[in-house]
Formats: C-alpha cells, structure tokens, sequence
C-alpha cells in the first residue's frame, strides 16, 4: 500500500499549506471573532464564515478574523470572493 498521497491530492493541499503561513489568529478578545460574515454569491446556499472557528479545510486556522483572511480567500461552497461576503447584523 502506498503511505504517500497522489500527486493530484498533494497539490490540492499547497494553497491551504501557503495560506496557513500567512494567516495570523486574532487575539480571544477582539471584538472581530464574534462577527458572522454571509456568502451573497450567485448559487451559493448561504455559507457562513464564524472567525471563532475558522476554516481549516482552507487553511485559516480557528481564531482568524475575516479581515485578515487573503484577499484571495474564497468561500469553499461556490467559489465567491470575499467582496461577496456581508457581514450579518448590518
């Protein structure tokens, strides 16, 4: 059995490796990690971003404010950017 994974699939991980690098956690008292931010964009079914929890599939770790995501961070449902995103109670 192989113990390492295909090509294909250890190159689906290197945008979130990169991303990891880059993204610093938000500080437990900021006001940022209890915002909820909404995918508007096109088909999407309404994902939502909780900073508290992150997105870890994408490489943002728990603890990361939306504002300090990339701006090439998109949603993992349907691929909008982050200009699509509203935050919620606004």
């Amino acid at each position: 059995m192989p113990t390492t994974l295909p090509r294909r699939g250890a190159l689906r991980l290197l945008p979130a490796f990169l991303l990891a690098l880059f993204v610093r956690p938000a500080r437990a008292g900021d006001p940022r990690l209890s915002e909820i931010w909404r995918c508007g964009g096109g088909d999407c079914p309404g994902y939502e971003y909780h900073p508290r929890d992150g997105d870890p599939e994408h490489g943002a770790p728990a603890g990361t404010a939306f504002q300090d995501l990339p701006a090439d961070w998109y949603c993992p449902r349907c691929g909008a950017g982050k200009p699509d995103f509203r935050r919620m109670g606004d």
